[in-house]
């Protein structure tokens, strides 16, 4: 035989296992597009119907835990879903921006998910910690704000019980403070009486906010000490209010016994300055919340005589 007769009977013998591994390799193909576009427009439908059934609102934001080092800044979230249906948040991811500049960047998936009712409305908190050394770190010239703007954005996804899931985006903005911790500088002390038993004083210090917003000095304590002698420790019960980068003087009444506080502060009292050792801590209040503020100064001031 021929080689060319074998190879003609060779080719009769292969071509028809070769036709329908062609054929196989297509129907494979065409499967899975059929799945493909199947899973697509299972997704669009499902994203479609979340749009109807599903909204996401901002109900407040919070600052919170504001001191000198930083503050929280919490989204509440209102999920209202509309629908019959129950859903689940299996997850969500979000970035955080400062003056148009990324600060933070989220992802935090649901192990359990979170139930969304039927017909109802879940509520749920979205906290920013904002550490200011880090935040003037990846802002430049940002120190000096007193009010920052923000905003966060991100994606929710959602599954109605099954494996078929979903996303919704969401945005919002916010603002929140630069903290500047409050200022204290001793002024004067008055001295209205001073005999060998006792002095009748008024000692000043003033209080500067350099924030953007008012304080409020409604509670505290303090101590006050003339050349290492305690004189006085008190409470301030009196409402100070303080406007923003403004300032506010504080008088404090002194009527002092030489028995109980030394013989030694008659003495310094005749001075014409005296070392002053001021310390303690305030309750402010704040439209963005309570800070603790502690402080003590140390300055000589000079002696007014009114006497």
């Amino acid at each position: 035989m021929l080689v060319s007769e074998i190879l003609e009977i060779h080719d009769v013998l292969l071509y028809p296992w070769y036709l329908n591994l062609i054929e196989r390799k297509n129907m494979i193909k065409r499967v899975c597009l059929f799945f493909m576009a199947l899973f697509i427009v299972s997704n669009s439908v499902l994203f479609s119907k979340l749009n109807d059934d599903i909204n996401i609102s901002l109900r407040e934001k919070q600052v919170q835990e504001l001191s000198q080092d930083g503050l929280t800044l919490v989204f509440y979230l209102d999920i209202t879903n509309s629908s019959s249906k129950t859903y689940y948040l299996s997850g969500y991811s979000y970035r955080f921006i400062v003056e148009q500049k990324e600060y933070i960047r989220l992802q935090t998936p649901l192990e359990q998910g979170l139930k969304i009712e039927a017909l109802n409305n879940t509520l749920i908190a979205l906290p920013v910690k904002i550490t200011y050394d880090l935040l003037f770190n990846a802002v430049i010239g940002l120190k000096q704000n007193k009010i920052v703007q923000c905003y966060i954005m991100g994606e929710m996804a959602f599954s109605g019980g099954r494996r078929d899931k979903s996303q919704l985006s969401f945005a919002f903005t916010g603002e929140f403070p630069i903290y500047k911790v409050p200022e204290i500088e001793l002024k004067a002390l008055k001295s209205k009486t001073l005999t060998i038993g006792g002095a009748d004083l008024d000692f000043i210090a003033q209080i500067r906010n350099p924030n953007g917003f008012e304080i409020w000095a409604d509670d505290g304590s303090y101590e006050i000490m003339f050349g290492g002698h305690l004189v006085k420790a008190g409470r301030i019960t009196e409402d100070i209010e303080i406007g923003e980068s403004c300032e506010k003087e504080i008088m404090i009444s002194l009527l002092l016994n030489f028995f109980d506080v030394g013989r030694d502060v008659y003495a310094i009292l005749q001075q014409g300055s005296i070392n002053c050792n001021f310390a303690g801590k305030l309750e402010l209040r704040t439209v963005w919340g309570q800070i603790t503020f502690p402080f003590e100064v140390q300055k000589k001031i000079p002696i007014i005589r009114t006497n």
